[in-house]
């Protein structure tokens, strides 16, 4: 009995402990969209916007219909320093999230924010959450699909070179 209460301890002890690091990690996630998937394009913020203005031009499967029935009317825009565009996946029914912001003079990032699915965007899922245990917006399945979604169905097709941006940029000047 003794050996049991004192595996219990252990692991309760563990699991505070994994608790307070996921905890104090979601407080080090600071800014607009923290949990973002990003991508870095060679091309300037305006350049971008016109690539993505041009595809959507040429496939409008990318265009989330205008009807009231469906999305709501969800349109691209620009909102302070960000562009938000939405795009529709082939299915018809699930609309990416995404912001377009400017880094430098000739690079810009792409940043998928969401997935939504439904009337006016309402169930919207955050891409990469962070969650405590089992408390996750998507799967990882469903976050790995929706980001291998954007890249084929936007990110090849725009005629702009690309690269994920990996965790150790946000550390170098």
């Amino acid at each position: 009995m003794k050996r049991i209460v004192q595996f219990l301890t252990i692991l309760l002890g563990f699991l505070v402990i994994i608790f307070m690091l996921n905890f104090l990690y979601s407080l080090s996630m600071v800014g607009s969209y923290p949990y973002a998937e990003q991508y870095i394009l060679n091309l300037s913020e305006d350049k971008v916007i016109n690539e993505v203005q041009k595809l959507k031009q040429k496939e409008l499967s990318l265009q989330v219909p205008l009807d009231n029935s469906s999305f709501g009317g969800l349109s691209d825009q620009k909102k302070g320093t960000m562009y938000y565009a939405y795009f529709s996946l082939k299915d018809r029914k699930t609309v990416l999230l995404c912001y377009i912001k400017r880094i430098d003079e000739y690079t810009t990032t792409l940043a998928l924010i969401a997935v939504g699915e439904g009337p006016r965007f309402l169930n919207k899922r955050t891409i990469n959450a962070r969650s405590y245990f089992l408390l996750r917006d998507l799967s990882r399945s469903e976050n790995k699909q929706f980001k291998q979604e954007l890249e084929e169905q936007v990110l090849d097709k725009l005629n702009v070179r690309w690269e994920k941006k990996k965790w150790w940029y946000s550390i170098m000047p």
